[in-house]
């Protein structure tokens, strides 16, 4: 069945009879064999409008994620006095969640909004009908329209796009009245960047950046990290053997943000021993990596900061993230049924099956490395797994849920090796189990490693590799002989047994 488009408006009682005059638009779409549908973000309602509506009570805490699951964002008004003066708020909101906009030419709508490039004008009901057929039918203009308001809002309507101007009018004021201002105000907008540099009371906070073969991606990565509101931050680009461009990428950016990025190259070791050597060499009360070809939020680092900071017996902080594919459309990463808490558990079962954590969001306290060891070397590829088990079995981790990083999909992440990591994922699983505390849950361990020696198997024979015959069906068997319960590896037996038939 063919996903509905998600028409969007978010407003309040006063301005809802806007919408409303939007009703034969959406009954002339409704009698369309194009799906889609209409969500409220009020604290009222109507119906009976041709197409089916979903009601949200407007909350700060659910404004976001209401938003981002929108399509098209609409802000119909009428020209009058008042409309004429009124501020465009609706669509800087639509275009910071990377919606296209559809409005009337009114006011301050018609200025942000710029006809053809980060959404429409519409002056009719035909237009309306017209526009938002328009977008139904090219998702591609969609994202694109998305993303340029997306670049709007963030150059002139952010904290970060609008602080050097702010600054250049106080410091004016203040020259006007003869007090004593700083002669390097360059410094000044350097930390506002997001850099060392300013004298702060807040803790530092130490970025390491892993990057081998990104030359498409590192230079956003980093760009991203630059741009954090958090100020007090040291950034360390560590250059993995790379064989591409990357390298002379980060030079470029160390250029570009005059020396305030650390940058290390070294031959190719692999990311756990990379990581590694940034926590060690970093200086922060904080750490945290981000991979190369990501990009952070803006602010990712000052919220968990925050949250580390309220919380002291907290010793490190996750949070959602947006999964961006090569076609430009996301998703959260967090699935809906782990919310409000993914992190919360009952027994040790629900710690490796229930708990859900995007590792790479995670901001520790540095201490925490002290305390339950660096990654394990051994290890090329699945850093994550088992450094994940040892965190949530020895320290209290945070959550906050919000997609503060974006986490790119495609071909050339290190971890779509999915062989060689599966098979570490058994290592990890084995190394866990293999120690004293858990000798008293053989049947988890049974169960677990059961699954995963089905999971190695089956990408095995998936992969085409065919001298790898024999280590699949001893897989298999394991996995039959752990876990006889799940019904997968009877099946994928099978079918490697029909294919060793079939090619004799």
């Amino acid at each position: 069945m063919e996903e509905p488009l998600h028409l969007g408006w978010i407003g309040s009682q006063s301005t809802l009879p806007y919408l409303r005059e939007l009703k034969p638009v959406f009954r002339e779409l409704g009698q369309m064999s194009v799906p889609m549908d209409l969500t409220i973000i009020c604290n009222t309602f109507f119906d009976d409008c041709g197409i089916p509506v979903c009601k949200k009570i407007w909350s700060s805490e659910t404004e976001v994620r209401d938003l981002m699951g929108l399509d098209i964002g609409l802000a119909p008004l009428p020209e009058n006095p008042w409309t004429i003066g009124k501020s465009a708020t609706k669509v800087v909101q639509y275009m910071a969640a990377g919606l296209p906009v559809i409005t009337s030419p009114v006011g301050a709508n018609a200025e942000i909004v710029q006809d053809g490039v980060n959404g429409f004008h519409a002056k009719d009901i035909r237009e309306w009908v017209d526009r938002i057929l328009s977008l139904a039918e090219h998702r591609d203009q969609r994202i694109k329209m998305g993303i340029a308001g997306r670049q709007l809002v963030e150059k002139s309507y952010s904290v970060q796009g609008v602080f050097p101007r702010m600054y250049e009018g106080l410091k004016g004021l203040v020259l006007q009245q003869d007090f004593a201002v700083k002669t390097e105000p360059e410094k000044e907008l350097t930390a506002a960047s997001g850099t060392a540099g300013l004298k702060t009371d807040q803790p530092l906070v130490s970025i390491t950046i892993p990057a081998h073969n990104h030359e498409a991606f590192v230079q956003e990565a980093i760009d991203s990290v630059m741009k954090q509101s958090y100020r007090n931050i040291e950034v360390m680009v560590i250059d993995d053997g790379s064989t591409d461009k990357t390298w002379e990428k980060i030079e470029e950016a160390c250029k570009k943000y005059d020396g305030r990025i650390r940058a290390v190259s070294h031959e190719n070791q692999g990311l756990v021993r990379t990581l590694n050597l940034g926590i060690r060499l970093s200086k922060g009360k904080y750490w945290c990596q981000m991979a190369s070809d990501d990009m952070m939020h803006e602010r990712n680092i000052e919220l968990k900061v925050n949250f580390l900071e309220r919380n002291p017996d907290y010793d490190a902080v996750c949070s959602d993230a947006l999964v961006l594919k090569e076609d430009l459309s996301s998703r959260r990463m967090m699935p809906e049924k782990s919310k409000p808490d993914p992190l919360q558990r009952k027994n040790l079962s629900d710690l490796f099956e229930k708990t859900k954590m995007f590792f790479p969001s995670l901001l520790f306290r540095k201490p925490v490395f002290d305390n339950i060891g660096y990654f394990d070397e051994s290890m090329r590829y699945y850093e994550d797994k088992e450094m994940k088990l040892r965190l949530l079995m020895n320290c209290k981790v945070g959550y906050i849920d919000e997609p503060l990083l974006t986490w790119r999909s495609h071909v050339t992440n290190t971890s779509m090796d999915m062989v060689i990591s599966h098979r570490e994922k058994i290592i990890a699983y084995e190394k866990i189990f293999s120690l004293p505390m858990m000798k008293r849950h053989p049947l988890l361990r049974q169960k677990m490693l059961g699954k995963e020696y089905y999971k190695y198997a089956r990408c095995l024979l998936e992969s085409g590799q065919s001298d790898q015959d024999h280590s699949v069906a001893w897989y298999l068997f394991r996995s039959i002989l752990f876990y006889p319960f799940r019904y997968h590896g009877y099946y994928y037996l099978m079918k490697w047994y029909a294919k060793r038939l079939f090619s004799l």
